[in-house]
């Protein structure tokens, strides 16, 4: 079956169009490297938390993670000095999941910024 996602990417990229929107391309290579971490997470049956202040590139992971039930998300605002929800990350988030428990701990943004893992 043909994935006409790549095809048109491969369109866009060929003549350049993503000159006219920059984070495009950034963005696209943020959806594979993601797409990939996610498959190994799911295949090798490990835990992850996935945080970002992005709630569509939240959204697109869930989605991409299907039923898995150890994937678990926190989203919150960049914007927020003091983010409470992350100081209290072992308690509050994961359903339970402890911190030393989890597998990854990941950072995710569409926009091209860096994926960290810990």
């Amino acid at each position: 079956m043909i994935d006409i996602n790549e095809k048109l990417n491969g369109i866009i990229f060929k003549y350049q169009l993503d000159k006219y929107y920059p984070h495009y391309k950034n963005m696209y290579h943020a959806s594979k490297i993601l797409g990939n971490i996610i498959k190994e997470i799911i295949h090798n049956k490990k835990k992850a938390i996935f945080v970002g202040d992005d709630k569509a590139g939240i959204e697109w992971i869930r989605n991409i993670s299907g039923d898995y039930a150890d994937i678990d998300f926190c989203l919150y605002d960049r914007m927020d000095k003091e983010p409470d929800k992350l100081k209290s990350f072992d308690c509050q988030w994961g359903g339970g999941i402890r911190r030393n428990l989890l597998d990854f701990l990941l950072w995710c943004s569409l926009c091209g910024e860096m994926v960290s893992a810990a």
